[in-house]
């Protein structure tokens, strides 16, 4: 990230908090965490997407695989 920009946002006041305590505790930045936490939660988010999109494709069970690829 060499590049950053602001970004303002309403929080719960017991969110905040519970962040304080724990950039006090582990000596990190809020920016740090915030940063952090977004990007994992995106990667989650991804993720899920990417499950949804293909629930309703075909399935195959193992039996089938290996007698398709004859093992």
């Amino acid at each position: 990230m060499s590049e950053l920009t602001k970004l303002h946002s309403r929080i719960d006041p017991r969110l905040k908090e519970l962040l304080v305590a724990y950039t006090e505790r582990s000596g990190r930045s809020i920016q740090y965490v915030i940063n952090h936490a977004l990007a994992s939660w995106l990667e989650d988010a991804e993720d899920l997407d990417a499950i949804e999109e293909r629930r309703n494709e075909p399935t195959i069970s193992h039996e089938e695989l290996k007698k398709a690829l004859e093992l």
